[in-house]
């Protein structure tokens, strides 16, 4: 596993790649993030599945924050070009690796 401190609005987040990808269900969303952004928020690149369902290629993130909570931000039919990503993972722990004002419910 690959652990990246990062800070964000001041606050330590741990951020731990995890591999392979498991299906996690749309909690959140985070807005206003291109996937180059998120992918140096994270500090890795996505996976990407090439023209998933038909048009799009489909960006995936599967990660830890601070060794044990599990999180995924994905693309979903294109959504990435309007810079708007589903989520998993508890809001507190998204807003503390994205910000509060990407993350909407």
């Amino acid at each position: 596993m690959q652990r990246s401190p990062r800070s964000h609005q001041d606050a330590l987040v741990r951020i731990s790649q995890l591999v392979p990808h498991v299906g996690t269900v749309r909690q959140e969303t985070v807005i206003g993030l291109s996937a180059q952004q998120i992918a140096a928020i994270l500090g890795f690149e996505p996976t990407v599945i090439p023209e998933s369902r038909g048009c799009y290629d489909e960006f995936r993130w599967l990660f830890t924050v601070d060794d044990n909570i599990v999180c995924s931000v994905w693309s979903h039919k294109g959504s990435d070009r309007l810079a708007v990503w589903s989520a998993f993972g508890p809001k507190p722990i998204l807003e503390r690796v994205f910000g509060a004002e990407h993350v909407r419910e």
